[in-house]
């Protein structure tokens, strides 16, 4: 695959991709080029715009979908699955209910038999599930 950038002030900016056949470099590059990077989120009756390079971890919190920061809880109107596809690549499924920023990963512990703790840097603790542990290793080169 050939890749040409050129800069030129007077063109509208454009990105056309021509290949052979569908791959998955192409459908990274098309989320990537798609990906919105603020999400609306609401905390006592205010609308707040948050960067999702903000947000430490998605978790599911009686029936709502709760967004923590480094120190504040948000709350989202949309479901976890709804969120999951508009999320950059930084992010990762724990479980069912849970979806952290591997950026915001402080350590991960394993004394718990069958299981990985995630301990995230505003403190925050969550565990991956047996199911995700596999995906989990692989994005973080484990």
């Amino acid at each position: 695959m050939k890749l040409n950038v050129f800069v030129d002030k007077t063109q509208d900016e454009r990105i056309d991709i021509y290949v052979k056949e569908r791959r998955q470099i192409v459908e990274d590059i098309e989320k990537l080029l798609s990906e919105e990077s603020e999400l609306l989120c609401y905390k006592n009756g205010e609308v707040y715009k948050l960067n999702f390079s903000e947000i430490v971890l998605f978790s599911v919190e009686n029936e709502k979908v709760a967004v923590y920061t480094g120190k504040d809880k948000f709350f989202v109107k949309e479901r976890l699955y709804m969120i999951e596809d508009k999320m950059p690549s930084a992010f990762v499924k724990l479980n069912q209910s849970a979806i952290g920023n591997i950026q915001k990963i402080k350590k991960f512990d394993c004394s718990v038999s069958g299981t990985l703790k995630v301990t995230f840097v505003n403190g925050l603790t969550d565990f991956v599930s047996r199911r995700q542990i596999k995906a989990v290793r692989e994005r973080l080169g484990l």
